[in-house]
Order: structure tokens, then sequence, then C-alpha cells
């Protein structure tokens, strides 16, 4: 079932919503189409209209052949606790600076824009020279039990400390009066810290750059998504980094979007799932009426892959976290399994407030999700004039090696040497185990190929 009210993070309105969701929740058989009392096929919905009619209900039931049944998880705990992630109460500021153990100062390199709201440009070439690496006094910050830097230029952080003391103390500095509106709401770099213990893996994070300007490119992408508004809130690389461009300190923005960059941070470190999910992403997330929490996921496999985990799957709220998994079934799967990973064989945190939970989550999703959307894809396959290498890709990660039958079916209709190559190179994959089991493919005379 799906609230739209619970849509947004917060108190009594989302628990409220998250009750009548598992009151109201399913308990059907697998395969069986029935809906019960109270419950209907969900609508596809657009996100502006969620946001501009919060009284408006959305129940599902069932989506595209794919069912919750079993309204309590294997200890017996029923699903609507087992999966809520409750918000830790907000820390008073003394208390969460003491968080912050240490800090030094030293000098890198910053990527800074040089140009103005009148230069002109048109190339890439062109605007590049608008942009510089300069080298600027930073300051960089220690958290207790976190093994990762938090990096602020040093200008930065003289006025981050600025605001520290007006929430420590009450007191607003002159020159912090003079800055825009909304300052006193930036984010501290001790502000990142209960974000990070809310995450499956923190140490996946091994520095955060707390930025006071936009980001560098901000003009150029403006120029070239033809999207004067665009902002760029923050960005990850593979190493691990994750910089922050003005971030402000409101809960539910920041822990979105470090849920966002995080979740870029782990298929960083698992180039085989993202591989799999793009295969998800070209069947699934490019269907008909298929489910995409907001346009930018449609930028790449890599983007949907962040949104959809970081800011859906991981949300505070139930529902958020059920639609998702139910409506985008194939690919939850995919980023389930990612998850499982990071909770139990990457490095482990010192802290993990919802390690429970989400491990209860990646259960629900295995138990009552992925199950029904293999079998599903594989009548499509079945039915098919010819199987994708996409099809076959999913099918092979997702499913058991009960379906090595059915890959060697599929073989013989194939008329794809690609095809063909990758379903022995999986189907070999599939009995890898049992060296005395050997994967033949037989091509039929009219699907032979050079």
């Amino acid at each position: 079932a799906v609230d739209s009210l619970a849509a947004y993070v917060g108190g009594k309105q989302a628990d409220n919503a998250a009750n009548r969701i598992f009151q109201s929740l399913s308990i059907a058989e697998p395969g069986s189409t029935a809906a019960k009392s109270g419950t209907a096929k969900i609508e596809s919905y657009n996100r502006n209209d969620l946001e501009s009619d919060r009284s408006r209900l959305v129940r599902v039931s069932h989506i595209q052949g794919v069912e919750l049944h079993g309204a309590c998880c294997s200890n017996g705990e029923p699903w609507k606790s087992a999966i809520t992630l409750t918000p830790e109460p907000e820390l008073p500021p003394a208390e969460l600076y003491s968080k912050i153990v240490a800090a030094r100062k030293g000098s890198e390199a910053i990527t800074l824009y040089k140009g103005d709201a009148h230069s002109l440009f048109e190339t890439k070439r062109e605007y590049d020279k608008l942009v510089s690496r300069d080298i600027v006094p930073v300051r960089i910050y220690y958290a207790k039990e976190h093994a990762l830097e938090i990096m602020v230029p040093e200008s930065h952080a003289r006025q981050l400390d600025q605001v520290r003391c007006f929430r420590i103390h009450g007191k607003r500095t002159q020159a912090l009066a003079n800055k825009r509106d909304g300052f006193t709401f930036s984010a501290l770099p001790e502000d990142f810290i209960p974000q990070l213990e809310e995450l499956p893996n923190s140490t996946l994070v091994k520095r955060v750059n707390v930025l006071g300007h936009q980001d560098p490119y901000t003009s150029w992408l403006r120029k070239q998504k033809n999207d004067p508004s665009w902002t760029t809130a923050a960005d990850a690389r593979p190493e691990g980094i994750i910089t922050f461009y003005e971030p402000t300190k409101f809960y539910d923005t920041l822990k979105s979007t470090v849920g966002h960059e995080w979740a870029h941070l782990l298929h960083h470190n698992l180039p085989d799932e993202l591989r799999v999910y793009g295969a998800a992403y070209r069947v699934e997330a490019h269907s008909q009426n298929a489910y995409n929490p907001r346009q930018y996921a449609l930028t790449n496999e890599m983007e949907n892959w962040a949104v959809l985990l970081g800011e859906e799957l991981l949300a505070y709220d139930a529902n958020r976290f059920l639609r998702t998994a139910v409506q985008a079934p194939i690919r939850s799967a995919i980023l389930a399994r990612a998850v499982r990973w990071a909770l139990t064989e990457a490095p482990q945190p010192e802290t993990c407030i919802y390690k429970m939970q989400l491990q209860k989550r990646v259960e629900l999703i295995e138990q009552h999700i992925t199950e029904p959307a293999v079998k599903k894809l594989a009548e499509e396959i079945k039915n098919a004039k010819e199987p994708s290498a996409d099809q076959i890709e999913l099918l092979t990660y997702l499913s058991s090696r009960s379906d090595i039958k059915l890959l060697k079916e599929l073989g013989g209709r194939t008329s794809s040497y690609e095809t063909a190559e990758l379903i022995v190179a999986r189907g070999a994959k599939m009995l890898e185990n049992q060296p005395e089991e050997r994967f033949e493919l037989t091509l039929s005379p009219k699907n032979c190929f050079d």
C-alpha cells in the first residue's frame, strides 16, 4: 500500500500514513491476482501532482504481477515495525559539535569559477578558461568513531564558526547578519555525522568536502541542460569523496542528498551489480508505465541507481520504500543485493543506527519481490520472439540454478551471436560449482550465424 501523505518525512503524519498502509496490507498467495478488500491496483502518478495535492490517497496491493504476501517477517515481527526508520532526536548544537574530536589547517587545490553573469562561452574549451585550480587554506575536521576527513576551505570555515556560535549561544555577529537569508541554516561539519551513522555502511565515505560556493561548472551545466535554475547539490567520486556545494542542515534534504551520493559510492564498489543494473534500467525503467520517482532518474543507469536507492529505498517512510520495491521490482532486487553486501560483506562501521531495519528491508525484497519479478521476467522471455541480451543478463543474475533448463531452451532460439555467447557464459557460471556438468548450446540450422 502506498499513501501519498507519507511521502513527506516527518512525525505523526508519516507514522499515521504508515499505519494505514500496513493495516490494509494485502495477504495473497504467490501467483494470485485477486486484490483483497480495501485495496486496489496503483495508478501511475506525477510527482508534481503528488506534491500539490497531499490529500490524495493511493493504495496498492498488486502491481504488474508482483504481490506482497505475509504480514510478518521471519521472526514474527510485523513488517511495519520491522522496516520503519524512526528519525533520531536532533542533538543540541553543543553536543553535536562534541562529535568533532580534532581539526588541523592545511592547503589544498580547489576548483573555482572565475567568470560572472556576463561571461560568454560556446564550447567546453571556452568554459574551461573561466575555471581554475587555486591553492587555498583549508581546515580538516576529524569525527569521533569515523575514519574520515571533513574538509572546509578556511574562508568558509570561519563563516561556519559564526553560524555554530549563533546556534549554541544565540549570538548573531554583524558579519552573520549581513549574510544572505537562510545562511544560518548552512550545514556545519558536525551536521554530516548523524547522516553518516544512518547509512547502511559509512566506511565507503572516506572524505566529505563542504564548499561555500556553487559547483564551478554550474553555468556550463545550465547551458547544456537548457535549465537556468539547475543547481548541483553534491557529487561523489569513486575513491570515496563526496563534495557538497552550499549545503543546508535541513534534515530531510541533507539525508536525501547524502543517501543519493552514498549510493553512487556503492555502485563504484560494485561494478558487476552496476552492469546488471544497466540491463534493468534499459528493460524496466523505460517500459510502458515505468516507475521513476523523478525525471532526473532517467539521466542514466547510475543516476537511476542513486535516486531509487539513496532517496527512496533508504527513506525514513516505509511506504516510499514499499512503493519503489513494488513498482520497480527488478531494479529493487538488484539494489537489495547491493545493500546486503554493504551490511554484511564490506568492512563494517562503528555505528549503523538502522542496521536491523535495513536488513529487514532487504529480507522483504528477497522474500516477496524478487521471486515474482523473476517469474514475470521468465514469462516475458518465453513469449518473446527472441530473448534480448539484457533479459538474459537479468534472468541469470536474479534467478536460481533451476532456470538452467530455460536458459538452454532460449539458446536455441537466438540468432544473435552476442546473445548466444552471453547465454553460454552465464550458463557456465551457474554451473561453476558442478564441474561434472556441462552447459552445451545446440543451435538449429536456421539460427546458424557467422
